[in-house]
């Protein structure tokens, strides 16, 4: 085969990069890495308007002659608009690959967790299983806001669970009281209870104000998330 034939068969592989919680210095040295070798960058934002927290965070270490492709992806409920936007947004993606160039998805925090990624990558498994995607994870907000305001999250026997506070019935949810925190789940043993209805959750009302002090709103979507002591 001639090096311009194979050159013309060759695909591009997708790379979905966490970029962290909002700070560029807080990428790691693998995405930096990627985001200077790929020709495309994908960035997800919602169709009322182009700015993306993603692409924001991401730009200092950017090429200059990346080219910027828009994915939208609509804030709704619709299960039929949400799919053809994720069906639109993943045959992009797979004609950009297909025509052998490398590209990123942007990502607030890490691509695995609470990420429109999962979304993409479903559905462009689905549209064609055989094309590269390496996926390199980001520091998430819970671990930069512990890390800003020193907050030990778990130690010991104790387990971690991350409770999303973007739920109607969640958010609606008063704070655990002493008394509750002393009960556990049938099951479980008392050392191993979920931290989440003990300490760290009483301590993230200190991590949002310190994190909005630091002047990093993409840490806290809405004030919702965080459980007063």
């Amino acid at each position: 085969m001639s090096p311009q034939r194979y050159e013309m068969t060759m695909t591009g592989t997708l790379y979905a990069v966490g970029v962290g919680p909002g700070a560029p210095d807080l990428l790691t040295l693998r995405a930096v890495e990627a985001l200077r070798r790929v020709d495309v960058i994908l960035a997800a934002a919602s169709p009322r308007n182009d700015y993306s927290r993603a692409l924001e965070t991401a730009r200092p270490h950017l090429r200059p002659d990346v080219r910027l492709q828009r994915l939208e992806f609509p804030m709704t409920h619709d299960k039929a608009t949400l799919r053809a936007a994720w069906e639109k947004a993943a045959g992009i993606t797979r004609d950009v690959l297909r025509g052998g160039k490398n590209a990123a998805f942007l990502t607030i925090g890490d691509p695995l967790v609470y990420s429109t990624f999962g979304y993409l990558l479903k559905t462009l498994r689905q549209l064609d299983d055989s094309l590269p995607v390496e996926i390199i994870p980001g520091i998430t907000s819970f671990q930069a806001a512990a890390a800003r305001t020193r907050t030990i999250l778990c130690e010991s026997h104790e387990t971690l669970c991350i409770i999303p506070g973007i739920r109607d019935e969640m958010t609606s949810q008063k704070p655990v009281s002493s008394s509750a925190k002393k009960k556990t789940k049938p099951g479980w043993p008392s050392s191993s209870r979920p931290t989440a209805t003990s300490r760290p959750s009483c301590r993230l009302c200190a991590a949002a104000v310190a994190l909005r002090a630091a002047s990093w709103p993409a840490m806290w979507s809405s004030p919702k998330s965080v459980w007063l002591p």
